[in-house]
Protein backbone atom coordinates (compact mmCIF):
# COMPACT_ATOMS: atom_id res chain seq x y z
CA UNK A 1 0.00 0.00 0.00
CA UNK A 2 1.16 3.52 -0.87
CA UNK A 3 1.68 6.66 1.71
CA UNK A 4 -2.52 7.36 1.59
CA UNK A 5 -2.25 10.49 3.20
CA UNK A 6 -0.75 13.95 3.92
CA UNK A 7 -0.62 15.60 7.12
CA UNK A 8 -0.82 19.33 7.53
CA UNK A 9 0.00 20.88 11.04
CA UNK A 10 -1.74 21.68 13.89
CA UNK A 11 -2.76 24.88 15.35
CA UNK A 12 0.12 25.31 17.88
CA UNK A 13 -1.73 28.03 19.68
CA UNK A 14 -4.33 25.97 21.10
CA UNK A 15 -1.15 23.53 22.70
CA UNK A 16 -0.15 24.07 26.20
CA UNK A 17 1.49 22.25 28.79
CA UNK A 18 -0.18 22.66 32.26
CA UNK A 19 2.19 24.05 34.21
CA UNK A 20 1.78 23.53 37.73
CA UNK A 21 -0.04 19.73 36.94
CA UNK A 22 1.19 16.61 38.20
CA UNK A 23 -0.29 13.09 37.52
CA UNK A 24 -1.73 11.95 33.87
CA UNK A 25 -3.50 14.55 32.35
CA UNK A 26 -0.88 17.56 31.67
CA UNK A 27 -1.19 18.47 27.78
CA UNK A 28 -4.05 21.21 28.08
CA UNK A 29 -5.97 22.59 25.20
CA UNK A 30 -6.15 26.68 25.86
CA UNK A 31 -9.20 27.13 23.98
CA UNK A 32 -11.56 24.91 26.00
CA UNK A 33 -9.46 24.03 28.86
CA UNK A 34 -9.16 20.13 28.41
CA UNK A 35 -6.51 18.09 29.50
CA UNK A 36 -4.78 14.83 28.05
CA UNK A 37 -2.46 12.64 29.13
CA UNK A 38 -0.44 12.56 25.44
CA UNK A 39 0.30 15.92 23.57
CA UNK A 40 -1.09 13.47 20.33
CA UNK A 41 -4.27 13.46 22.05
CA UNK A 42 -4.28 17.54 22.48
CA UNK A 43 -3.01 17.57 18.07
CA UNK A 44 -6.34 15.71 17.50
CA UNK A 45 -8.48 17.36 19.98
CA UNK A 46 -7.37 20.76 18.59
CA UNK A 47 -8.97 19.91 15.00
CA UNK A 48 -12.59 19.80 16.72
CA UNK A 49 -12.03 23.23 17.23
CA UNK A 50 -10.46 24.35 14.19
CA UNK A 51 -12.37 22.55 11.63
CA UNK A 52 -9.13 21.31 10.45
CA UNK A 53 -8.63 17.96 8.20
CA UNK A 54 -5.10 17.62 7.91
CA UNK A 55 -5.29 13.90 6.57
CA UNK A 56 -6.04 13.58 3.10
CA UNK A 57 -6.69 10.36 1.15
CA UNK A 58 -4.45 10.46 -1.50
CA UNK A 59 -6.10 7.27 -4.21
CA UNK A 60 -6.67 9.09 -7.39
CA UNK A 61 -10.02 11.07 -8.05
CA UNK A 62 -10.93 10.75 -4.14
CA UNK A 63 -9.40 13.61 -2.16
CA UNK A 64 -11.85 13.08 1.05
CA UNK A 65 -10.17 14.77 3.97
CA UNK A 66 -10.17 13.61 7.87
CA UNK A 67 -9.53 15.28 10.86
CA UNK A 68 -8.46 12.05 12.67
CA UNK A 69 -5.48 9.86 10.68
CA UNK A 70 -7.16 6.44 11.58
CA UNK A 71 -10.79 7.46 10.39
CA UNK A 72 -8.77 8.19 6.63
CA UNK A 73 -6.76 4.93 7.04
CA UNK A 74 -10.24 3.17 7.92
CA UNK A 75 -11.32 4.51 4.62
CA UNK A 76 -8.91 3.58 2.55
CA UNK A 77 -9.49 -0.05 3.87
CA UNK A 78 -13.39 0.09 2.85
CA UNK A 79 -13.77 2.42 0.21
CA UNK A 80 -10.07 1.62 -1.79
CA UNK A 81 -9.50 -1.69 -1.12
CA UNK A 82 -12.31 -3.80 -0.33
CA UNK A 83 -11.74 -4.42 2.78
CA UNK A 84 -15.06 -3.42 4.44
CA UNK A 85 -16.57 -4.45 7.48
CA UNK A 86 -19.75 -4.09 8.85
CA UNK A 87 -19.17 -0.58 9.95
CA UNK A 88 -20.00 2.42 7.68
CA UNK A 89 -18.46 5.44 7.23
CA UNK A 90 -19.27 8.91 9.19
CA UNK A 91 -20.50 11.17 6.58
CA UNK A 92 -19.62 14.19 8.51
CA UNK A 93 -15.92 12.87 8.26
CA UNK A 94 -15.38 13.03 5.05
CA UNK A 95 -15.51 16.70 3.13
Amino acid sequence: MHNAYRAAPYHPAALTRAPSSTGPSRHECNICGKRFSRPSGLKIHVTTHTGEKPYVCSEDGCGRAFSVQSNMRRHVRIVHQGGGDDFEEDPTEGS
